[in-house]
């Protein structure tokens, strides 16, 4: 199996599609992003808190661009703004957005690979990467890729999605078996490809071709070179409560059912 080459097909389909799409939106032009973004901060209400890590004179790496949304905050917040994706819709997706930007001269985007990355060593001041790396068949040589490309002090702000809880395996297979019970006989009962496919799958209903899930203790073995990192569960899959953005500050209730790690850590 080609990692970088399915990778590269499957993610064609810019992640947040069906946002996009329940939004009613049509023509990709400034008015229906700028209502796209905005859908996007309100869902993850904490996001920016981690977004505003970035000063004015950090030149920035991020890697993996969905449809822009995090890039675009970055554009007027940074020095120096590089983009990559695996994939060229992504890729294409950010051009547009920079076109639209007042800065544009400071940003670009390029195809490139999280796993061997095209930069010198201690490049960027931060690289910022959000449910990315968990994608590239490799999360540990990705985030030693990372290391390499910072700068002394630099800072890695990355999210990567927790391995599941038992109350969440529980909660996932209830909600399958009764929204989607071929699912669990396709996949054997299997829970990791059953998360797999309920966190990232195409309008064609076509799983991602791998995801890495991550305790939170194996997260700090793999940031185990950074001088400091702080992680946090953010976020939980919980979808009545999480439609309305319930619970999403509980502690308690996100040791329980939180479904991401945030990091960052300061080499």
């Amino acid at each position: 199996m080609n990692i970088d080459k399915e990778n590269s097909e499957f993610w064609k389909e810019l992640c947040g599609t069906s946002l996009y799409k329940s939004l009613g939106l049509g023509k990709v032009d400034r008015n229906s992003l700028k209502i796209f973004d905005d859908e996007y901060f309100s869902f993850y209400p904490y996001l920016k808190k981690y977004l505003n890590h970035i000063e004015s004179e950090d030149e920035i790496l991020e890697i993996g661009l969905g449809f822009g949304t995090v890039g675009n905050y970055l554009f007027n917040k940074c020095k120096k703004y590089n983009g990559i994706d695996i994939s060229e819709g992504p890729v294409s997706m950010i051009k547009k957005r920079i076109g639209y930007s007042d800065n544009s001269s400071k940003c670009t985007s390029s195809i490139g690979n999280g796993t061997n990355l095209i930069y010198e060593d201690n490049s960027f001041d931060v690289v910022i990467s959000l449910g990315v790396l968990h994608h590239t068949g490799n999360l540990k040589k990705s985030i030693s890729e990372v290391y390499r490309v910072l700068k002394p002090n630099g800072k890695l702000i990355m999210m990567i999605y927790r391995k599941p809880t038992v109350l969440m395996k529980s909660y996932v297979f209830l909600k399958l078996l009764k929204n989607n019970p071929k699912k669990i006989i396709d996949y054997k009962f299997n829970f990791m490809k059953l998360f797999k496919y309920l966190y990232d799958h195409d309008q064609n209903d076509n799983s991602t071709p791998y995801t890495d899930f991550t305790t939170i203790k194996e997260l700090n073995n793999l940031l185990e070179k950074f001088n400091n990192t702080k992680i946090k569960v953010e976020n939980h899959t919980l979808t009545p409560l999480r439609n309305r953005n319930i619970f999403l500050k509980n502690t308690l209730f996100l040791k329980l059912f939180g479904c991401d790690l945030y990091s960052v850590s300061i080499k």
